[in-house]
């Protein structure tokens, strides 16, 4: 027998655990024909957050930052890389949903999302 819906006010999902680092390190690379951004950290403490890029890559790129949610106006964190070589930057994200990508005309495969909590 089915159970029924509970009851009462639903609590809100928890905050992800960002851990206190404010570092975020990318890997740019051609898979397969497909640029992409490897790099296994989804979250952040903010505001203040650090980017390394290394570009593994043959092809030069760059990091940029839009906020999603709420909405931010694109903006250059680190410039181009050239191939074989690392970049890092740090600058000020609010708290909230950021894309994170490639400003480069035909890299829009090297996208990732980065949430700042607080």
């Amino acid at each position: 027998m089915p159970q029924p819906p509970p009851t009462g006010p639903i609590a809100p999902s928890p905050a992800p655990a960002c851990g206190d680092s404010p570092w975020v390190g990318y890997t740019a690379t051609d898979l397969d024909g497909v640029f992409t951004f490897l790099g296994k950290r989804t979250c952040v403490p903010g505001p203040t957050v650090s980017f390394q890029l290394r570009n593994l890559d043959a092809q030069e790129h760059n990091l940029y930052a839009e906020g999603t949610a709420p909405a931010a106006p694109k903006r250059a964190i680190i410039g181009s890389v050239a191939p074989e070589a690392t970049k890092e930057a740090t600058t000020t994200l609010s708290k909230g949903e950021w894309r994170l990508f490639c400003d480069i005309e035909g890299h829009e495969t090297m996208s990732r999302t980065l949430t700042v909590t607080g």
